[in-house]
């Protein structure tokens, strides 16, 4: 869009000058929705990043070999009392709305002391971060999850990035509407004003089976869901289990993806984090696996996002 780069490059020249770049800068944000700015943005920085990591891709998939099919960690929240040595945790802030306080810790991290129960790890306003550091240089991470939502809630997955305000972390979010069975899964990262959390792509889950009476009655949602970060630009997300259609059997599986991330060449930590009425954590489990084949980076390359 070279309407865009043209406006932006004007109230660059207008910093560098040491001009007054309001009015310019005003311009470029009336010009385009703040949605599709950011994603140029991120495109922009997108470039330089992919074009290395394709270069030294084999060096650093030789350097990180050893890493490859290692189980950094499993875990399961519905044993009473068992103790969780490889997660720490922290005080969480959701943030407020789209231009409004961004994402945050707000406490230090600490041993994770809550205890566990048969209905799993209540996480709601709680941030679990796994000790065990995951390698993505030339390497994906396969996150097994296994959650429940009840009400209006949320669910966080963050990977990539020193933290959740890290321009280059990657951020999914996995949303049910109170008193429904609608779940949004929304991909975004922490590029808009101060750092607040700015969507990519937002796509409603189909239901995965049969509304029972115990979800209705109880304002509640199971889910079994595998995250995959690739690395590179791309994450995916995909269902464990098939999906419901009241139009016949079960026989399709969700698969979703995203690729306006940044790659990631340091050792990094997941995290996961819940808000709302109730988000209760049963399963996870972390492993290093193979990456998607990888593709040379290209200022020309675009995959689409739906944007609602």
């Amino acid at each position: 869009m070279p309407q865009l780069h043209i406006i932006m490059g004007s109230y660059e020249k207008d910093l560098s000058a040491g001009r007054d770049s309001e009015e310019a800068k005003s311009l470029a944000e009336d010009f385009l929705f703040p949605q599709e700015m950011f994603m140029q943005i991120q495109r922009d920085r997108q470039v330089v990043p992919l074009q290395e990591q394709f270069e030294l891709f084999s060096i650093w998939r030789e350097e990180e070999k050893d890493q490859l099919n290692k189980i950094l960690l499993a875990d399961t929240f519905t044993s009473p009392g068992q103790r969780m040595e490889k997660w720490e945790q922290a005080r969480f802030y959701p943030g407020g709305a789209e231009f409004g306080p961004a994402p945050d810790i707000r406490s230090q991290w600490t041993d994770l002391q809550a205890d566990t129960s048969a209905h799993g790890l209540q996480i709601s306003r709680v941030a679990l971060r796994a000790k065990p550091p995951v390698s993505l240089r030339a390497l994906a991470c396969d996150i097994k999850l296994s959650f429940r939502l009840r009400g209006s809630s949320t669910f966080w997955v963050i990977t990539r990035g020193l933290g959740i305000r890290d321009p280059d972390a990657v951020i999914c979010k996995i949303t049910k509407e109170a008193e429904s069975q609608r779940v949004f899964l929304v991909f975004g990262a922490a590029v808009g004003p101060q750092n607040s959390y700015k969507f990519f792509k937002r796509q409603e889950i189909p239901e995965l089976e049969e509304v029972s009476e115990e979800a209705v009655q109880n304002d509640c949602l199971d889910l079994k869901l595998d995250f995959i970060d690739n690395g590179d630009d791309k994450v995916f997300v995909q269902s464990r289990g098939k999906l419901y259609s009241v139009k016949g059997p079960p026989n399709r599986d969700l698969n979703m993806t995203c690729n306006q991330y940044i790659p990631c060449t340091r050792l990094t930590q997941i995290m996961l984090a819940g808000d709302g009425d109730s988000v209760e954590l049963k399963h996870v489990s972390i492993k290093q696996v193979e990456r998607v084949a990888m593709v040379q980076a290209s200022a020309k390359h675009v995959e689409c996002c739906e944007l609602l």
